[in-house]
């Protein structure tokens, strides 16, 4: 048996030298390691289990863990003690199995060895895809909070199911399991469906380990229940190990983007979540909650630097004004200039090292980055600015539309002529309702007017030759903040004079410092993780408004009282929900969207909004009319493919053009 063990030795060497090449501690991981500086809550008996070969990840102690690579493969030199002892325990299973149950210690649904180290070497080289074992379960430290929900979530799913090996990266995976068979938490599974369903799970580990999925940063058990979503619960645990790995092979890439992504309707919480404090506890136990040992770590990974974008340097001003408004609660970071995915990815190794509990992007375009760090560091939150919604990753935005509604009312009642214009960044989800919200606005105070369109993104934009020269319009909605790099450029809400002046009337004010101290708070206290309860496989944008406080209005002294006066009044009707802009009639320019009387459009709906409103002049770009950057931005977040709408045409104010089909949704 001496070429068996060469064979092995082999292996062994080639595993170290792979995972040395790739940053990897090249040795089986020991337990005592793993529970320095968080410790254990003890051990309990389990029994005499058949553990699978695949979940031994390491010993107990470290011992003589160096004799062997990460998967167990011998590092005795041949010729040695250890060889001959290996060689011997080699026959010796070969012919008669495992004599003698090797002791293990389970801590997350793995198995460290105490006694059977050899034992378990021999195994994966014979194949073999369990092993007999005397099982004792670590029970990890209530304060780790996810390691504990983890525990207390496998804990509840074994006590019914007793599967070992479906290790999952959020707590809630295990009720969608139980809801993809049919069954729940609370009552024994019939022991057939334990069995098919270990079955299954041994079938799909062999077909993940062999697609390389265990090179990659995915828990199996999260990768087994997006299949089993995937390709039907009955229909896998039917299938025999060769079609199951054949069916891997042939949708790993679908399987692959399932883990991290949702493929449901999104859910847009529009106001924060209560985190419903105990009768008498109040104020004082949320203050309580936010008091821990540590403050509440946030990392903010900026695209750009502050000094550049207007963009980031609203979200700096808001990370700044969090940390003054928790104090020495709220420890904040920020990683500026991290556009590329190597600048990100060192950012998110720099903020796990703090270590952060929560991450934040602040550019749709950061998505894609945002989603593979979340991949890799389940233990912390990620969130990104945005109106798209991943499962692994949550995304916030604003009701941004609310304010543009009132900047509207006095633009219409500012012109002099019926003519305001609008400048859009690129037709990205929420742009539409913003533009359509002003021009509602518009015809609120002005029935008559039209609002003509310009694009920032669009090649050869320039607001004064296309809005002001070519339009003849009198007051602008420009860009939503200052430019660092040219703080003279006209923002917000203005007015241009007969002789070329820009006078301020005012703009719409980000208050990001409120939105992060209510979302630090909605995880701090209970509304976090009840949110993603009961809304389990869904993406969650959390969607505010003006409601909640975290966006706003700025008026100058330039613009009259009694129009000041009405926009109080809208702005307090909008706060309260009485008055919703995209509620009643709505007209676009090729016809009817919904009729009077009709409530608000739902969410989704508004945020994908594809039409422009009737009394809007000007069109959706297509991507070939988009400079680079906007293009990007239109293939990560856009509406989707350009919308067909006509210049818009005179029509009666008050009344829809036509009544056709083409937008009624």
């Amino acid at each position: 048996m001496h070429d068996d063990y060469a064979k092995a030795h082999k292996l062994g060497l080639k595993q170290v030298r792979r995972d040395i090449a790739n940053g990897r501690y090249p040795y089986p991981p020991a337990l005592d390691d793993l529970l320095k500086g968080s410790g254990s809550q003890g051990e309990v008996h389990v029994g005499l289990l058949d553990v699978d070969t695949d979940l031994v990840a390491g010993t107990r102690t470290r011992g003589r863990q160096s004799m062997f690579s990460r998967g167990f493969m011998p590092l005795g030199e041949p010729g040695s003690e250890f060889a001959a002892k290996w060689i011997a325990l080699y026959d010796s299973q070969l012919e008669e199995g495992v004599r003698e149950p090797i002791e293990v210690f389970e801590y997350q649904q793995r198995f460290y060895v105490q006694e059977g180290n050899k034992r378990v070497s021999v195994a994966h080289c014979l194949g073999s895809p369990t092993i007999p074992a005397e099982v004792s379960r670590v029970v990890p430290m209530a304060t780790d909070e996810r390691a504990w929900a983890l525990y207390n979530a496998f804990s509840k799913f074994y006590g019914v199911c007793p599967v070992y090996g479906i290790v999952v990266s959020s707590p809630d995976a295990y009720e969608r399991l139980a809801d993809l068979a049919g069954r729940s938490l609370d009552a024994p599974w019939p022991d057939d469906d334990v069995a098919a369903l270990r079955a299954a799970r041994k079938r799909f580990a062999a077909a993940f380990r062999k697609n390389g999925g265990y090179d990659l940063d995915l828990e199996l058990g999260d990768a087994f229940i997006a299949f089993l979503r995937t390709c039907g619960y009955a229909g896998v645990l039917a299938l025999t190990s060769a079609q199951t790995e054949e069916l891997v092979k042939s949708s790993w890439a679908d399987l692959i983007r399932a883990v991290s992504a949702t493929q449901a309707v999104p859910v847009h919480l529009e106001e924060p979540g209560a985190n419903r404090p105990a009768l008498g506890q109040g104020i004082a136990s949320l203050a309580k909650g936010l008091a821990s040992p540590r403050p509440f770590n946030v990392a903010f990974i900026y695209d750009e630097d502050a000094q550049t974008s207007g963009w980031v340097a609203l979200h700096e001003a808001g990370r700044l004004g969090l940390e003054a408004r928790l104090g020495g609660t709220v420890h904040t970071r920020a990683y500026p200039e991290c556009g590329s995915d190597a600048a990100f990815d060192e950012a998110v190794r720099d903020a796990a090292s703090m270590p952060a509990d929560l991450v934040i992007s602040v550019q749709p375009t950061q998505m894609a980055q945002t989603m593979r760090a979340a991949a890799a560091h389940p233990e912390i939150r990620f969130l990104n600015c945005s109106a798209l919604a991943r499962g692994v990753v949550r995304t916030f935005s604003c009701r941004m539309y609310e304010a543009k509604y009132l900047l509207g009312m006095v633009a219409g009642a500012f012109s002099a002529n019926h003519r305001v214009g609008y400048v859009a960044e690129s037709p990205v989800m929420g742009t539409l309702a913003e533009i359509n919200a002003f021009a509602l606005g518009v015809a609120a105070t002005d029935p008559f007017a039209e609002v003509h369109l310009a694009w920032i993104g669009a090649h050869g934009y320039d607001w004064r030759r296309n809005l002001v020269q070519k339009a003849q319009v009198s007051v602008v909605s420009g860009r939503d903040n200052p430019d660092p790099v040219d703080p003279r450029r006209p923002w917000g809400l203005f007015a241009v004079t007969d002789d070329g002046a820009v006078v301020d009337l005012g703009h719409p004010v980000w208050n990001w410092s409120r939105y992060y101290e209510l979302m630090i708070r909605s995880i701090k206290g209970s509304a976090w993780a009840r949110e993603g309860r009961e809304n389990k496989q869904q993406g969650l944008n959390y969607w505010w408004g003006m409601s909640s406080g975290v966006i706003d209005v700025f008026l100058s002294n330039e613009v009259p009282y009694g129009v000041r006066k009405v926009v109080a009044c809208a702005r307090q009707a909008i706060m309260s929900h009485q008055l919703e802009p995209f509620s009643g009639e709505l007209c676009s320019q090729t016809g009817v969207v919904q009729l009077a009387g009709a409530l608000r459009l739902d969410a989704d709906k508004i945020v994908r909004m594809n039409w422009l409103a009737q009394n809007v002049v000007g069109s959706i770009p297509g991507s070939d009319e988009l400079v680079a950057q906007c293009k990007e931005q239109v293939k990560v977040a856009g509406i989707g493919e350009k919308a067909l709408a006509a210049p818009a045409r005179r029509t009666v104010p008050g009344s829809c053009a036509t009544a056709g089909e083409g937008d009624a949704r």
